[in-house]
């Protein structure tokens, strides 16, 4: 048997919603001592209701009383249809109101109108009460839902209800979910044996039986040891279903409700998010910039900040951008739905939607803002993606962004890349950490910046064989957004635009040239070293005692005309080329080599044998063995001209 979707209840305290319940799945949601002692529910009950033998519902109760609201926004994560329940007796009542607010807030689609207690009314005041509903619900997603008048006392509708129950459920179509495993968490326990068990249901996604998982915002790595679906044990579970996973290697302590199990690394815990708010048709409050407020979304409260984008204050009825700030960080996707409450007293204000759910800084007076609320909540894929993109300047967009941006969906994500491949306005950069995409706007700006920092180099520094590429990455990092500067410049290298040698990066058409006072420094140079060939002068000395131009001087290094040894060890490259065929001549009659004979063979000193015996072992020539030397290579027999 397998449980698709779930049926939430709501309405005012004391209606009579944990009695239905109970009457529908022989199950009493009401687990507390405190609420056996006082008969109301405080915390949220569970149960279930098999539909037929293929189908079962979770039905979530949840409490009534103003002062559990919060624990009410916690069961309405996840509901597909309400249950919206109100007594015979009394009628609507504030909490009626404000649970239709917030069912109303969270999108829910589908939904049955209950009124209980009938058998402690008459006919004429039970028709009152139901032209009354009427009117209440009028303009909302329950305007044209069934009205089932029951008691649990005589059974009058029960069945009744449970038939229209099973109709809306067929009548309910789950799209296929291929994004990530999304469960938050709305209670933990310990159970002795087993260790710390979290109940939720899985909002999206799917996960398996002894999966690691990341509990967020904190990151922990937790293993999923076990899974039930109402008390049966599952190898799996998926969206729609309510479940208790067992976790290994975490204590109860160290979760709270509002945590969320996910795939690993696929979710942002943020502090900022970019939202559009409604707020609540029938308030009278007020709010204003920069108020404190209780912010709900998933199965969590956390007290936040609102800025107003565009506006100084938002009352009853009004839809406005605005952007929260957290006082604790939380993990949500695009399209997200949440509910505000005023911080004190406590009443639901308003709700809406998640733009960004990690989100930069925007200015209040940022004119951009309601275009981008307008794309991304009504936009086609490929706006959405361009105008991310294009909104994100300077950075690149890589496909772990697009995965995120559009809440991991395999196929809308793959549908996007195609059509980005064709647009007009982005960029795509392949490199050997993927591709990404940029504006043509930011890459061409880019691009400018970058060659005018090399033009200007190379005209500064024209013995100098090109801008040093880990500099110019540092640079760019510290003034632009870029995470990396490698596909850009691949990019660049892979067209030609820039070359690349020894990690110094040039244009084109640059050339390393000496003037002609220059060329006489290099010519002096160059004699310094001839005057003993196998005991050339210090670099340090050289340097410090301005004995030769530095310029010219790293230039004959970076053009090979000299090789350096070692840091403080210059050779004439030509040197170098001379000792090197001397000692394969060597070793077509020795079998090694050692420091006395390299001495007698160079005429030069134990300063400059050691690094020289080094240099020719990492050029490959030689290995050590012991004291001696090797020859690695193989040396070809001289060819004798039998003519």
């Amino acid at each position: 048997m397998e449980e698709f979707y779930i049926l939430g209840t709501a309405g005012h305290i004391d209606h009579g919603k944990t009695e239905l319940t109970k009457a529908l799945t022989k199950i009493d949601t009401d687990r507390l001592v405190e609420e056996k002692k006082r008969g109301i529910s405080i915390d949220l009950g569970f149960a279930y209701i098999d539909l037929d033998e293929e189908k079962r519902i979770g039905v979530v109760d949840v409490p009534g009383h103003e002062r559990f609201i919060k624990n009410m926004l916690a069961g309405a994560t996840g509901i597909d249809i309400v249950l919206f329940v109100i007594a015979a007796d009394e009628g609507v009542m504030p909490q009626s109101v404000e649970h239709l607010n917030i069912c109303d807030l969270l999108s829910i689609k589908s939904g049955i109108i209950v009124l209980t207690k009938v058998d402690l009314v008459d006919d004429e005041w039970l028709d009152l009460v139901e032209s009354d509903v009427r009117e209440f619900i009028k303009g909302t997603f329950l305007e044209n839902t069934p009205i089932i008048k029951t008691s649990v006392k005589t059974g009058q509708g029960i069945n009744q209800l449970r038939d229209v129950i099973i109709k809306l459920v067929g009548n309910l179509k789950r799209e296929s979910n291929t994004s990530i495993f999304r469960f938050p968490i709305d209670r933990i326990f310990s159970i002795k044996g087993f260790g710390t068990v979290v109940t939720g249901t899985v909002i999206s996604g799917s996960v398996k039986k002894e999966k690691d998982v990341e509990l967020l915002p904190s990151r922990k790595k937790v293993r999923i040891r076990g899974l039930q679906v109402h008390h049966l044990e599952k190898d799996k579970i998926h969206t729609g279903q309510r479940g208790a996973l067992n976790l290994a290697s975490i204590e109860k302590e160290d979760i709270e409700r509002g945590n969320i199990l996910a795939d690993i690394d696929r979710l942002i815990p943020s502090r900022r998010i970019t939202a559009l708010l409604k707020m609540v048709r029938d308030t009278d409050y007020i709010l204003k910039n920069r108020a404190r407020i209780r912010f709900h979304i998933g199965t969590s409260e956390i007290i936040a900040r609102i800025t107003i984008l565009g506006g100084d204050k938002v009352s009853a009825g009004e839809e406005i951008p605005i952007q929260v700030l957290l006082e604790k960080p939380i993990c949500c996707l695009r399209g997200d739905r949440f509910v505000i409450r005023a911080y004190s007293p406590s009443r639901t204000v308003g709700g809406g939607v998640v733009i960004e759910p990690s989100a930069e800084k925007i200015k209040r007076n940022d004119q951009t803002i309601g275009e981008k609320v307008r794309v991304f909540l009504s936009g086609k894929d490929l706006d959405i993606a361009e105008y991310y993109i294009i909104d994100k300047s300077d950075k690149l967009t890589g496909i772990s962004d697009l995965n995120y941006l559009f809440n991991y969906d395999n196929e809308k994500v793959k549908k996007v890349e195609k059509e980005l491949g064709n647009s007009k306005t982005i960029f795509k950069l392949t490199s050997k950490d993927g591709y990404f995409y940029i504006s043509k706007n930011s890459y061409e700006s880019l691009c400018n910046e970058i060659f005018n920092i090399i033009a200007k180099y190379h005209e500064n520094n024209p013995l100098k064989p090109g801008f040093p590429k880990e500099e110019l990455k540092s640079r760019f990092l510290r003034n632009h957004k870029l995470l990396s500067l490698e596909p850009l410049l691949q990019n660049l290298l892979n067209k030609d635009k820039l070359i690349v040698s020894n990690q110094f990066l040039s244009l084109p058409d640059f050339e390393q040239k000496l003037s002609s006072g220059d060329k006489k420094t290099q010519l002096e140079i160059i004699n310094l070293f001839k005057v003993n060939p196998t005991k050339p002068p210090d670099f340090k000395q050289l340097v410090n005692d301005n004995r030769v131009n530095r310029k010219v001087l790293d230039y004959m290094i970076s053009s090979g005309i000299i090789t350096k040894v070692t840091s403080g060890i210059l050779f004439l490259t030509q040197t170098l080329d001379e000792i090197e065929g001397d000692i394969k001549i060597y070793f077509q009659n020795n079998k090694s080599l050692d420091i006395s004979s390299f001495k007698s063979i160079f005429d030069t000193s134990r300063k400059y044998i050691i690094p020289l015996l080094e240099y020719f072992d990492q050029k490959g020539l030689t290995h050590r063995s012991g004291n001696e030397r090797i020859l690695k290579v193989n040396l070809k027999k001289p060819t004798v001209n039998k003519d």
